[in-house]
């Protein structure tokens, strides 16, 4: 035990995040260096009990964060704004081997606002995945560039009001989404789902979107923050596949592809059918695709793929193929 509370002692001193440590007394019992700074615990007061830590302004009540975790027995996620940072509060029960509640953990995540704006438009211009935010005070809608573009709506009307937002969903959806977001602000349940909506130039797409609330510090929830990202490539594309699936099956072929840089590669689930191998089973590999061509046919073949990778053009070859019991095809 003594090398254990060591251990844990080495952790919190080295731990970049503020960690407090509270025992079922609601007694702070470890504390990390950044925690001992932000709540203003000094050496030789890491008993002290919860309430008599210096919580900064804009931050919710640790006391009854705590509190509720010790209730629910349960981990609870809380995301808030205070000044310019953005900051992550998880509080998670801790047990004996024989389940009995001894105490909680908090660990405090923060990020500065421009820092985490920045890097959510590098990502938004990298993934095509925009960003938005509500304000539950006065119901006002921010939105990204990228969530503009995937609604249709230009730029320069600005975001829209919330009854306009909630209107680009299809009516049969709309239900879904206004039951999501209560749950989001009650419980503070993080969510995503998967709806319609209707452009402004009447196209409907598939979209996606993910989201969570923000809380102040009195542990009221201030806003919903979410991502919100185009799904139709994606159906287009795996309709696509279906169909191309199909036509193989129908026509009795299949195919491979062959990755050079990573010497990786993939067979269809039709090749897999004609060949007489399980796709969940067998590892593909380039040697694997030998051992199904006959032995008079190997050389050829291995020589026409090497003449297809330093030259890049494709070739034709009608070798004698062999099913997983050896048979010839």
């Amino acid at each position: 035990l003594e090398g254990v509370r060591q251990d844990l002692e080495s952790v919190l001193q080295s731990a970049p995040l503020a960690i407090l440590v509270i025992d079922n007394a609601m007694q702070v019992s470890r504390a990390s260096v950044p925690a001992k700074e932000k709540f203003q615990i000094t050496d030789g007061l890491e008993r002290m009990h919860l309430s008599q830590c210096q919580v900064p302004e804009g931050y919710p009540s640790l006391v009854q964060v705590a509190s509720d975790t010790f209730q629910s027995r349960e981990p609870k996620t809380i995301q808030f704004q205070t000044g310019n940072t953005f900051a992550s509060l998880r509080s998670v029960p801790y047990f004996n081997e024989a389940r009995d509640l001894r105490g909680v953990t908090i660990v405090i995540s923060e990020i500065d606002s421009e820092e985490l704006i920045a890097k959510m438009e590098m990502v938004e211009a990298m993934t095509g995945i925009g960003h938005w935010k509500l304000n539950l005070a006065t119901n006002a809608l921010s939105w990204s560039d990228r969530v503009h573009e995937i609604h249709g709506r230009p730029r320069e009307k600005g975001a829209p009001t919330l009854v306009e937002a909630l209107a680009y969903f299809l009516p049969e959806d709309l239900q879904i989404v206004n039951s999501t977001m209560e749950r989001a602000i009650a419980p503070g349940e993080p969510y995503e789902f998967g709806l319609r909506i209707r452009r402004d130039d009447g196209r409907m797409v598939h979209v996606e979107t993910r989201g969570t609330a923000q809380f102040d510090e009195k542990g009221r929830p201030s806003a919903l923050i979410g991502v919100f990202a185009d799904k139709d490539r994606q159906i287009r594309t795996e309709i696509l596949l279906h169909q191309f699936d199909l036509a193989q099956e129908q026509s009795g072929t299949g195919f491979y592809s062959y990755d050079i840089g990573n010497r990786t590669m993939i067979w269809s689930r039709n090749l897999h059918a004609l060949l007489g191998s399980d796709p969940d089973r067998t590892e593909v590999t380039f040697d694997r695709l030998m051992e199904t061509i006959h032995p008079d046919n190997r050389q050829a073949l291995r020589a026409r793929f090497d003449e297809a990778m330093t030259s890049g053009e494709g070739f034709e070859f009608e070798p004698r193929i062999l099913g997983a019991d050896g048979a010839e095809l």
